[in-house]
């Protein structure tokens, strides 16, 4: 959104902002993109029920369509960090394609790379740059084509990138980067990151004495030696670097494991028994490091390690009793992953609200809390209500932070500029590829 517009502008003694749009901005497809695109945009957004939308209260076109009035029920101090986020889509095209999930009206956007090519198949994009982009000093050195190949054997995607038939790969895993960096002709680019790695705990399936259990056992800082991870412990959900992060908690346990063993002993069999999920993506050997610690004091544990989709499906289902799992912070206000990752379900009218992968029950407080995140317009009382959900999260061992890692990526020597930000943004426009 905030390329596209001009100016933005707060209305005084109203919860509303109004863009004026710049007049040079084409779609892929050559139209112009003006305030109805915006306003349809956001209104189908809010529709498909987009949490990200449900602070609009209207989008209102003025000025022959050059302006957008956008009335919000607050203006928290993150809202522009939020709309800088909303996409804009092309009105024409999605009305033109009437299939089911509009894939085709999807691809059509105004940025400065468009979509040449696809093949779901074998799992390739094919960018190219878009010669119509508005900036035009910002594209006038990119590269004329991006080629996208998703490879989940980062061993085979190494080797290619040795070959010279790949230039660079994104996300490479922390636990081989020693490894990667012994080669020649690799340049390995660390990105300050604020990807984090959790233990979900189902605390619909798990009570908290036996949450306590699982946390006082792991020895999180132990697994990150006995691998050598290029990590940070995470002491609390929230990342060091978010706005609202709770210095004052550490999540790390000094317990005496043999009374450990013999709280777990006088559990059931059945309370013993502890279904580990994790995604394939994961590291498999933090995921057996925490196995063997739970095995250790008289859990049983059975794991499972599916591929990607089938692992979040189970997960948010209710198929596991705890969850290994990265999530990413997509901004840098802390209160965002607390809501996308651990708003609680309640029962309304027979329905449960949607499921998230901390499965917790009706906690009235932890709702209350969230809610308030949505609308505080001070920033030190927003720091301290993150900071008091933290808390919160902790006191009742609704989850357990694991660590912080950076965002690697490998390159050739060729490659310059292929960069993010920690919330994995990157911009394409500014990489070079040497011949």
């Amino acid at each position: 959104m905030p390329q596209v517009a001009k100016s933005w502008d707060k209305l005084e003694n109203e919860d509303a902002i109004i863009f004026t749009l710049r007049d040079d901005v084409l779609f892929h497809n050559g139209k112009k993109l003006t305030a109805q695109d915006v306003k349809f945009s956001f209104e189908r957004a809010k529709e498909k029920g987009n949490d990200e939308y449900a602070i609009i209260k209207s989008i209102e076109t003025l000025e022959n369509d050059t302006k957008v009035k956008l009335k919000l029920q607050a203006l928290p101090i993150f809202v522009y960090e939020l709309i800088a986020k909303y996409k804009i889509l092309s009105k024409e095209s999605l009305e033109k394609d009437q299939t089911h999930n509009q894939l085709e009206g999807l691809k059509i956007g105004s940025g400065p790379y468009q979509l040449i090519y696809e093949d779901s198949f074998n799992k390739i994009i094919k960018l190219g740059l878009f010669d119509k982009y508005f900036n035009k000093d910002k594209i006038k050195n990119s590269q004329k084509e991006i080629l996208f190949k998703v490879n989940s054997n980062y061993d085979t995607s190494l080797l290619q990138l040795e070959e010279g038939t790949v230039d660079a790969i994104l996300d490479f895993p922390i636990n081989k980067i020693n490894n990667a960096s012994n080669k020649k002709n690799i340049e390995v680019v660390q990105n300050k990151g604020a990807k984090c790695i959790v233990l979900f705990i189902n605390n619909n399936k798990v009570k908290k004495e036996k949450r306590e259990l699982i946390a006082q056992t792991l020895n999180i800082e132990k697994i990150i030696a006995d691998l050598n991870l290029p990590v940070n412990p995470l002491k609390t959900f929230v990342p060091q670097g978010e706005i609202g992060h709770n210095e004052n908690i550490q999540y790390a346990y000094d317990s005496n494991q043999n009374e450990v063993k013999n709280k777990v002993s006088l559990l059931s069999e059945k309370d013993k028994e502890i279904k580990l999920g994790a995604s394939f993506k994961e590291i498999k050997e933090v995921v057996h490091k925490i196995k063997e610690q739970l095995q250790e004091v008289g859990f049983e544990v059975i794991v499972n390690i599916p591929e990607s989709l089938t692992f979040f499906t189970n997960s948010k289902n209710g198929k596991y009793d705890i969850s290994f799992m990265s999530n990413m912070n997509e901004m840098p206000y802390g209160h965002k992953v607390l809501i996308d990752y651990m708003n609680p379900i309640f029962e309304k009218e027979g329905k449960q609200t949607p499921k998230s992968h901390s499965h917790i029950q009706g906690d009235t407080t932890l709702k209350k809390l969230l809610d308030e995140t949505q609308t505080i317009t001070d920033k030190n009382i927003y720091e301290q209500t993150v900071k008091d959900i933290q808390t919160h999260l902790y006191t009742n061992k609704y989850v357990i932070p694991f660590y912080q890692q950076d965002i690697y990526f490998l390159t050739s020597k060729k490659v310059q500029g292929l960069t993010c930000d920690p919330f994995t943004r990157t911009d394409f426009t500014q990489v070079k590829v040497s011949k």
